[in-house]
């Protein structure tokens, strides 16, 4: 039972194989409308502010990973930060405060 040397059937197509195929071959692209004027429609266009996500779920921890970070430094202080953002002169009058 070798299998150094033997021949495998490909199992892609053709085409591409010999360079004459195209990936989108197989693809149907959408057509604009008759009416060439008209914008693209706009599915958050009713949006109160007119505001559209970018992914923030994945960002919604790191502000608050950071405040625990700035409080876990100065806990030895007896600062504690509840406000967002975080800024020099926050930490600064947190720390006169305390005094």
């Amino acid at each position: 039972m070798t299998y150094v040397g033997t021949s495998v059937k490909r199992g892609d197509d053709p085409r591409l194989l010999t360079g004459r195929g195209r990936y989108v071959d197989d693809l149907t692209l959408p057509r604009r409308s008759a009416d060439r004027d008209a914008p693209p429609r706009d599915p958050c266009a009713g949006d109160a502010g007119g505001f559209k996500g970018a992914g923030e779920a994945g960002a919604t921890g790191a502000p608050a990973a950071i405040l625990n970070a700035v409080n876990d430094a100065l806990a030895p202080l007896g600062v504690m930060l509840t406000d967002q953002p975080i800024t020099p002169e926050r930490v600064m009058q947190a720390l006169r405060q305390k005094r």
